[in-house]
This record gives structure tokens, sequence and C-alpha cells, in this order.
């Protein structure tokens, strides 16, 4: 009996630690994530930094397609010059502006200087 009137005396009291406790938790794991999101985003390795990769990436894939083209229309040019006669007299007169023994070059400029 004696143990049914301690307990019977002993009021609960409200326990507010833990509650406050964790608020304090969830609120840093929040701003925590929040963080560790915006490194995602904006850090050195970050999505912005994927974007901008990305993008030099197609840049770089676009102009070596285009180098390719001009290398392989040299590659034509150089085997014409190598095997053509008439081709190469045609280059160097257009190129490098050659003329024949008794020819005459007729240079015609233009009014804006062109």
């Amino acid at each position: 009996m004696a143990v049914r009137r301690i307990s019977k005396n002993i009021k609960s009291v409200p326990n507010t630690t833990p509650n406050k406790f964790n608020k304090i938790i969830s609120t840093l794991l929040i701003v925590a994530l929040f963080l560790v999101l915006l490194w995602d985003i904006t850090g050195p390795y970050g999505l912005w930094k994927l974007h901008h990769l990305k993008h030099e990436r197609d840049n770089i894939f676009t102009s070596n397609i285009e180098l390719d083209k001009r290398n392989q229309e040299l590659k034509s040019i150089i085997l014409m010059l190598q095997s053509n006669r008439q081709f190469q007299e045609k280059w160097i007169r257009k190129k490098l502006g050659w003329v024949k023994k008794d020819e005459l070059l007729f240079v015609f400029i233009s009014k804006n200087g062109e």
C-alpha cells in the first residue's frame, strides 16, 4: 500500500526539453540540407558548372567537325597540287599572284579601298 500512496502523490511533470531539442535538431538538419543543395548547384563541381562544361563540350565537338572538314579540303588540294600541273598553275596564279613571262597584271582598286 505504501507504493500506492507514493504513486498517488507524484504528479506527472510535462517534459518540454526533448521537444525543444527536436525542433533545434530539425532546424539544423534543414539548414544543413539547404547548404548541401546550394553547394551542389553552385559549387565548383555543381550543376551550374556541369551545364557550362556540357555547353563547352558541344562547342568543341562542333569546332572539331568543322576542322575535320577543312582538313579534308586541304588534303584534296594537296593531292591536286601534287598530281595536276594545270591545277598547280591556276592555284599559284590565284593565291600567290604570279604571272607568266611577258604577261601584264592589272590590279583594280575600288574607291572604298578593297
